[in-house]
């Protein structure tokens, strides 16, 4: 006879690397409120708690009480010598030895992922990658995604130089040769941001050319991209099932 009683959800943490732009803000919050809408998961079958860890006495949950995390994207280098980036690296290490819990690595997230694994992450040299673009899936991704090529919004200046040992590399493109890493049941990551919508994109753009980032060339390129289709809601779920256990 079954059992009358439904498991218990998987708890999600995500860890909230920034805060959104004023109007992304608005919207949804904080950068996992955005990914709660992206991932649009059945709170039954999977919890969300949300850790703001971008300041040196941030509180991480207890990786004994969690089953995944989420790390998202951020304004800050990933490379970077200081207590909160080393405190996130070092808690990535740990949650990687458990060898249970299960990363999602987003953009900067991507990045802390690498160096918690060992190889070398830094400032591109090729230059920002920013709005819509196509990432050319490698056969490791195309077994995932089962496309051969996924479109996603990017905002990014740094990058993974290399894929770890051991770890599947899930795409590239002209400027950024390590665009995903990933390990069947145990992380998969992004360089790219599946959680980025147009408008969001578009804040960000304007942000940039405001501080001096970008100039009016970089800017129109990007904003002459971001309106593009993209494939963020179908890595969603992907997300999802990955948590779930649900890819073969």
């Amino acid at each position: 006879m079954g059992s009358i009683f439904a498991p218990a959800p998987i708890h999600l943490a995500i860890l909230e690397c920034d805060t959104p732009q004023p109007g992304a803000r608005a919207r949804y919050g904080t950068y996992g409120g955005m990914f709660e809408a992206l991932l649009q998961r059945d709170p039954k079958q999977i919890a969300v708690t949300k850790w703001q860890v971008d300041q040196d006495d941030a509180e991480y949950p207890d990786i004994a009480s969690i089953e995944a995390v989420l790390m998202t994207g951020s304004k800050h280098s990933a490379y970077l010598d200081v207590p909160w980036i080393n405190k996130l690296v070092a808690y990535t290490q740990a949650a990687i030895n458990t060898g249970r819990v299960k990363i999602i690595g987003i953009c900067f997230g991507h990045q802390i992922l690498g160096r918690a694994m060992g190889v070398e992450v830094g400032l591109n040299k090729a230059g920002w990658e920013a709005a819509v673009l196509p990432v050319k899936l490698s056969p490791a991704g195309q077994a995932l995604f089962k496309k051969h090529q996924l479109n996603l919004q990017f905002s990014h200046q740094d990058i993974v130089v290399e894929c770890p040992q051991g770890v599947q590399n899930l795409g590239s493109t002209p400027r950024c040769a390590v665009q995903g890493m990933y390990v069947p049941g145990k992380l998969i990551s992004l360089q790219g941001h599946p959680e980025f919508d147009e408008t969001t994109v578009r804040e960000i753009l304007h942000r940039k050319l405001e501080q001096g980032a970008f100039d009016d060339q970089a800017f129109a390129e990007g904003m002459a991209r971001v309106g593009r289709e993209q494939d963020g809601p179908f890595v969603g779920q992907i997300f999802v099932r990955f948590l779930l256990d649900e890819l073969v």
